[in-house]
């Protein structure tokens, strides 16, 4: 099922059931399927009543047998088969003898779709037959979920704003005992991480998508200039107020996420309500051993808070962006310097050295007289 194939579908459905029920109607024509249900912003189903889907997705006792399932697709792309997940011992679970036996199913795939780093619906495929899903079954369902989701939230099928719950004092003396320099806290709407007491980031409590500075917006252009947004990379985790705000502007660009520092990620999933993955490990390293074509856009936002310096080598990395990047690619690159400085003109001069189109953005508050010497955060966009 291609990508345009299930927006198309979406301007033809009348509602999210018929959406669902023409979804349903194509995998079975495209990987086989002997009963089904979709759950977005409303359920269809395929040889199955409705009361089925929602047993299925409802029952405590069913979740816990399945969270293994769940917690596989989710770690990877958003589909798992039980098959592969629990082997013959899924024939004794309750789930499988309530549901799956009196349909006469042997073979079950899941699949979820996500928008803003949030699950927004389920896909559940089910065959009688003894041919399991195969490898190919599972990447043609995963090619799908992006537009999917896109296709669903027409609907109404999208997340609401992640809000982030007070922090507790244990929460407070938590943060501060493990990870020493580094430390949470809530000021005001927001809340904030801090290294050796200067903010290092900044996230609104009640939109974990919205910063409370705005070079985070800009540096969302990068997804905007790039020709395709299929893949990106993201180097430098912070408070995942960047990633938040990616997912939500490009529900169907699958995100790699890079954090050089453990404690970071740590504290971005436990206090910023950071779902995505993230992979520890050198952003720029990664992108020089990447192979060509892996990305459609690249963000920086890797600034060392301790050192006062940029985190990453910005010859280096434009260097490499240029070979890994797809044709039409973009880079935005988060700098704090004055415009005459040495660290803008740094990043400036390796952005013009590899890109040809290279624009400086700097960040300017409303009613701010503009001076040229003033330290402030300053985005690169190269395309």
């Amino acid at each position: 099922m291609a990508w345009m194939d299930v927006v198309a579908l979406a301007h033809e459905c009348r509602n999210a059931r018929e959406l669902g029920a023409r979804i349903l109607e194509g995998f079975r024509a495209e990987i086989g399927l002997d009963v089904g249900f979709v759950i977005g912003a409303d359920v269809s189903t395929h040889a199955l009543g409705d009361d089925h889907a929602f047993r299925a997705t409802t029952n405590a006792a069913y979740e816990r047998e399945l969270s293994p399932l769940k917690a596989t697709a989710l770690a990877s792309r958003g589909v798992a088969t039980d098959t592969e997940v629990f082997g013959r011992s899924r024939f004794s679970m309750r789930w499988f003898r309530d549901l799956a036996a009196p349909v006469g199913g042997k073979h079950t795939l899941v699949a979820y779709t996500r928008a803003r780093g949030a699950v927004t619906g389920l896909v559940m495929l089910g065959r009688c037959s003894d041919a399991p899903f195969s490898h190919a079954d599972v990447a043609r369902v995963e090619a799908s979920l992006p537009a999917i989701s896109l296709a669903a939230a027409a609907f109404g099928a999208s997340p609401k704003p992640v809000s982030l719950a007070p922090l507790s004092l244990a929460d407070r003396l938590f943060s501060r005992a493990r990870d020493g320099e580094l430390t949470v806290r809530d000021r005001g709407p927001h809340r904030e991480m801090l290294a050796n007491e200067l903010v290092w980031t900044r996230a609104s409590r009640a939109d974990a998508a919205r910063s409370g500075w705005p070079y985070i917006d800009l540096l969302a252009l990068g997804g905007v200039l790039a020709r395709d947004r299929r893949r990106a990379l993201v180097i430098g985790c912070g408070g995942g107020v960047l990633v938040h705000l990616l997912e939500r502007l490009f529900p169907a660009m699958q995100l790699e996420v890079v954090e050089r520092d453990p404690r970071v990620a740590a504290l971005a999933r436990r206090y910023f309500a950071l779902r995505a993955p993230v992979r520890v490990a050198d952003g720029a390293r990664v992108v020089a051993e990447a192979s060509p074509r892996s990305w459609d856009a690249i963000f920086v936002d890797a600034y060392d808070a301790c050192a006062d310096a940029p985190a990453i080598d910005a010859t280096h990395l434009f260097t490499h962006a240029a070979r890994v990047l797809t044709p039409g690619g973009a880079v935005a690159f988060n700098v704090i310097g004055d415009l005459a400085g040495d660290a803008v003109l740094e990043v400036t001069t390796a952005a013009l050295a590899s890109f040809d189109d290279v624009r400086v953005v700097p960040v300017v508050d409303p009613g701010e007289a503009m001076a040229p010497h003033a330290r402030r955060n300053v985005v690169v966009l190269a395309r």
